[in-house]
């Protein structure tokens, strides 16, 4: 975890508040060892979690500049503190050779004083997985790893982004590199911004739209992917001879553990499902079928403070309980990124035609048919739902254009691997602090991803390609059935009776939970209704009358509450 601010006025000196503050907000944890790096123009502090590596991400090679770095960039020089020198190198140089062969997740910033010029550069990994987010005016940069760490800074304003609120209701996330904040950005894929007293920029050194196509049989694909797969996790890996892995009732975290098992590791599997459910009882069968120790943790459908975080507390309880045998227990093997970068999940064949047909407006409503992507324009101002409703469309109308492919249906994959994907554990490493965890992610190895990209869409396309691959993995893999997506390929082998299937409709609740949930969002819909903050383009009226229902328990409405709470910021 890092951040920092530099001055772009040479005239205006870094105080001691925006020293202190930024210090006081990096971690919440009270005993935290925080580095401090005070510099001519640039202010930067850095707190070491430790989970993946001993590397503290601090370079000092030249009197008055410094460069930081989290996660693993895995490039050429086959350590964490090499691979940092060569991507400063990089970065000093103007040429991005080296931090373009990096195939892992990983963020930075670098400052260099050149006398009467002072540059920061902050960079991403190739996807962008791992974020860095940053704010500047004509005076002054600042930058951190974590959102809150700007929310609690005095000196950076927080203005509602009225884009960003409506597209993190409607698809879970901001596009592009907005936040819910004007002016809070967050480095896109392979994106490097570049900040001087003499002006900013940004440059892209990978492009994804430029991988050329594969010209290889559908057997030799899924050889050549489980050989790179392999060694995306080998490289990850570092020689550990105990890990710890999550392991699901799915083929993603079924193909890292096989991997890691076939590879020699002893692994000590994780599931973190609902009792009676295919995702738990799968996963149990995989592991006593291989021999794999597996602890499980039956939760609720819907925890209520999500479930990342409630993911993220049950296996820090098993770190700290013992039950974790690994040699680096804080670094946990997941597979996320897995489904949507094989499977092609969110697309299907019709949406592949009508792209290529060129009609993107009648394939986003296709997209967001089969998603299942709505929005509560009933809660907004009737003068606001048309705008509202082409922001969405035009914010992924612009993704798409971004993306010039040979083929315009990888368009769509695309702008999910750098959207849906990329934000896909912003989560995680804005509670780093808390949690102390770090996910080792193979799917998202940039190396990996690239042969994937240059398969045919329509091979990849409701895990048809994924189904060849499992095929090269060990027979062990093949023997137990796994869960898969409604409409993609099945499962060849039956799957037990009287298991809940994870995309069967949510059971209903008991009568005393469903009145007491929707009373409890009666309240806070009349709590907003009620509150003088700003709330956009919602009607208050309408909220009122939202609240009336909850309370009497007409309907559930929660949804547009939760919705209607995005727009109100601090």
């Amino acid at each position: 975890m890092f951040a920092g601010i530099m001055m772009l006025n040479s005239q205006r000196p870094i105080t001691s508040e925006h020293k202190k503050a930024l210090s006081h907000n990096l971690s919440r944890q009270p005993n935290e060892e925080i580095t401090e790096l005070d510099l001519e123009q640039a202010y930067m502090v850095r707190a070491k979690v430790g989970a993946l590596t001993s590397y503290d991400g601090v370079l000092n090679n030249k009197p008055g500049s410094v460069s930081l770095i989290a996660g693993e960039p895995l490039g050429p020089a086959g350590n964490v503190s090499a691979d940092h020198e060569l991507i400063h190198e990089d970065l000093t140089h103007g040429s991005y050779t080296k931090i373009g062969s990096c195939r892992g997740v990983f963020c930075g910033a670098s400052y260099q004083n050149e006398g009467e010029k002072q540059i920061l550069q902050l960079f991403s990994d190739k996807l962008g997985v791992r974020p860095l987010y940053y704010w500047c005016n004509e005076e002054m940069v600042v930058f951190a790893t974590a959102l809150r760490v700007l929310e609690a800074l005095p000196f950076v304003p927080k203005v509602r982004d009225d884009t960003g609120v409506a597209e993190t209701i409607a698809f879970g996330y901001p596009l592009a590199e907005r936040t819910q904040y004007l002016g809070i950005n967050v480095l896109r894929e392979a994106e490097i911004a570049n900040f001087s007293s003499s002006g900013n920029s940004k440059t892209c050194y990978w492009h994804w739209d430029q991988v050329p196509t594969q010209e290889m049989s559908n057997t030799d694909a899924a050889k050549k992917a489980y050989e790179v797969f392999t060694d995306a996790i080998n490289i990850r890996r570092h020689g550990d001879e105990k890990v710890g892995a999550f392991l699901s009732g799915g083929m993603d975290s079924r193909a890292i553990v096989a991997v890691l098992n076939a590879s020699g590791a002893s692994v000590q599997s994780i599931n973190f499902s609902p009792d009676g459910s295919q995702d738990q009882a799968l996963a149990r069968a995989y592991a006593e079928q291989t021999g794999i120790p597996f602890l499980s943790a039956p939760r609720a459908l819907n925890p209520k403070d999500g479930f990342r975080l409630a993911l993220t507390r049950f296996v820090r309880d098993c770190i700290d309980r013992g039950d974790i045998k690994a040699e680096r227990p804080n670094s946990f093997w997941s597979g996320d990124g897995g489904s949507v970068g094989l499977g092609n999940v969110h697309l299907d064949d019709k949406l592949l035609a009508i792209l290529r047909s060129g009609d993107r407006r009648s394939a986003i409503q296709h997209f967001f048919r089969i998603n299942r992507i709505g929005f509560p324009y009933r809660l907004l101002k009737p003068k606001s739902r048309d705008t509202v409703a082409e922001r969405l469309y035009s914010g992924i109308e612009n993704e798409l254009n971004r993306h010039e492919c040979a083929d315009p249906a990888q368009a769509m994959f695309l702008f999910l691997m750098t959207n849906d994907q990329r934000r896909h554990l912003y989560d995680v490493y804005e509670d780093l602090d808390l949690h102390r965890l770090e996910y080792q992610l193979p799917f998202f190895d940039s190396k990996f991803m690239e042969l994937i990209c240059g398969l045919s869409v329509d091979y990849r396309n409701n895990h048809r390609f994924y189904t060849d691959w499992l095929s090269v993995f060990p027979a062990s893999t093949r023997m137990v059935p796994w869960q898969t997506y409604p409409g993609h390929v099945e499962c060849p082998l039956p799957t037990p009776d009287n298991l809940t299937y994870q995309w069967d409709p949510t059971p209903t609740q008991n009568l005393t939970a469903k009145v007491f949930s929707r009373i409890s969002s009666g309240f806070e819909a009349l709590g907003l209704a009620l509150d003088p903050a700003d709330l956009g383009p919602v009607g208050r009226s309408r909220l009122l009358a939202l609240a009336g229902v909850q309370l009497l328990g007409i309907e559930d409405y929660s949804y547009a509450v939760r919705a209607a709470s995005l727009y109100r910021l601090g």
